[in-house]
């Protein structure tokens, strides 16, 4: 090997060693660095206009708001855990209402209609089938057609007249509102 092909391999290595130095640096916060973040609100207007009346609706009920599905379902043994786990990761709630117990009663999610509303089609077949699996009931309400008081004490708590039950699954798709 010539000498200038030793200082060219030398120069490759150093060069590809300072990337992924700075590469894994880049991941890295030094103790005095300030992180990049700011305070947001989680729920939208829409959001807390849907929580507002689910808990006058339910005073008696536990409302909460932007939960993994993976905190609410459990994978039944002699399944690959890590695999489902996951899976429901990348699937949220926009509320779960639960009795006094914390026994889930039915999920709500708030209709999509922005730019993503065609993506996300696919995840929520995939809630929708996990949903079902569990035997929890799906209510999808639209923000510009929400449901009084009585109707939302109704279809929550599974009284509604608009749809019962399949054979095979538990998720009601309640009035696309």
């Amino acid at each position: 090997m010539t000498l200038i092909s030793i200082v060219a391999a030398l120069a490759v290595s150093l060069t590809f060693l300072a990337l992924v130095l700075r590469k894994w640096r880049g991941g890295q916060l030094r103790d005095s660095e300030t992180w990049p973040l700011y305070a947001k609100k989680p729920l939208g207007p829409e959001e807390q206009e849907v929580y507002r009346r689910l808990a006058k609706a339910l005073p008696d009920h536990i409302i909460l708001a932007q939960v993994r599905l993976s905190q609410l379902l459990g994978v039944k043994k002699g399944n690959d855990f890590h695999f489902w786990q996951d899976r429901l990761s990348r699937l949220g709630a926009d509320f779960v209402v639960c009795n006094r117990e914390g026994a889930v009663l039915a999920i709500v999610e708030l209709g999509d209609t922005g730019p993503n509303a065609a993506a996300r089609k696919t995840l929520d077949a995939e809630k929708h089938k996990a949903l079902a699996a569990a035997h929890i009931r799906l209510l999808r309400w639209q923000a510009w057609s929400l449901p009084d008081d009585e109707e939302i004490r109704r279809e929550v708590l599974g009284e509604t007249r608009d749809a019962a039950p399949t054979d095979d699954s538990y998720v009601s798709l309640i009035a696309q509102r």
